[in-house]
């Protein structure tokens, strides 16, 4: 038999959802169904490229100075991260989401690792301290494939600088949505109105942003 399922409303998206077909349902050849039917399925993410970027990384200083990516939706909707994977060179599945529901204009810090940071969700491995030659990437499962939703090369950047000063690499505009490839990554201190060294879960000026939904 073939069951036909047409919501009335768009589902959540990236949301394990559960269809339960009662035993007394008639088919178009009026047969019913004796047992219960039970399919789970999980919802398409509504991450695409573009909608959720790389806004800052720091890969440390010292022993005890974790290394951090900040990321922002910079869409006009929430975003459900669930299933969005954080990957490294050192680290394939350096971070893998779970259910986070992040609003419009608002940062999740991975790796931060003072209480006052946005989210602290363990360390992120790095091959070393040489940022100029870390790939970072974030991906989601799409329809038919793993979509990359953004990625910043640093040996492609004109940013090549060790991170050994204690500074992180920023857009130079915060969650600026015109390169998605990380070409306007700049050393934190030259972003624009930038205060200090680095800057998780705030922009560069300090300014929180919002965070996510608890």
């Amino acid at each position: 038999h073939v069951v036909g399922f047409y919501p009335f409303a768009e589902l959540p998206a990236a949301e394990l959802l559960t269809l339960r077909v009662l035993p007394g349902l008639l088919s178009q050849t009026r047969e019913t169904i004796p047992t219960p039917i039970e399919i789970r399925f999980r919802t398409v993410s509504a991450v695409r490229a573009g909608s959720l970027l790389i806004n800052e990384v720091y890969a440390g200083a010292a022993p005890g100075d974790q290394a951090f990516v900040e990321l922002v939706n910079v869409t006009s909707e929430t975003l459900n991260l669930e299933g969005v994977l954080l990957e490294t060179k050192a680290a394939p599945r350096a971070h893998v989401f779970g259910r986070v529901l992040l609003p419009s204009g608002a940062a999740v810090v991975i790796g931060a690792s003072r209480p006052e940071e946005i989210r602290p969700s363990g360390g992120l491995p790095f091959l070393d301290s040489v940022l100029a030659s870390e790939r970072i990437l974030l991906k989601v499962a799409g329809v038919a494939s793993i979509e990359i939703v953004d990625e910043v090369d640093f040996s492609l950047s004109r940013v090549a600088s060790l991170l050994n000063r204690g500074e992180s690499v920023t857009r130079e505009t915060d969650a600026q949505t015109g390169d998605l490839r990380g070409g306007q990554h700049v050393l934190h201190s030259r972003a624009l109105g930038a205060v200090g060294s680095r800057s998780p879960g705030t922009r560069v000026n300090g300014i929180p942003f919002p965070t996510p939904l608890p």
